[in-house]
């Protein structure tokens, strides 16, 4: 019960390291996007939020994020201790 119980917590942290690291990666996709808007119209203010997201930003995002050595290593472990 002691080792299931580390278990969990080892899967919880894995999770929210797998979470923080996309998350960084949506952020740095609208970043650079609300970037190239701001160069654009300069006067203008733009805040962008994940729904102004392009199916071209969402591929961008996944690409950034399996980049990540250490995130795609994260993830393959986390997949194999839920379902090996």
């Amino acid at each position: 019960m002691l080792e299931e119980r580390k278990a969990n917590i080892e899967q919880r942290k894995l999770s929210k390291t797998l979470v923080t690291s996309f998350k960084e990666c949506i952020g740095k996709v609208l970043g650079e996007k609300e970037k190239r808007k701001r160069t654009d119209n300069p006067q203008k203010f733009v805040k962008l939020h994940k729904s102004d997201l392009q199916p071209c930003d969402k591929r961008l995002i996944l690409e950034n994020f399996v980049e990540n050595d250490e995130a795609l290593g994260q993830l393959l472990d986390f997949i194999s201790n839920m379902y090996i």
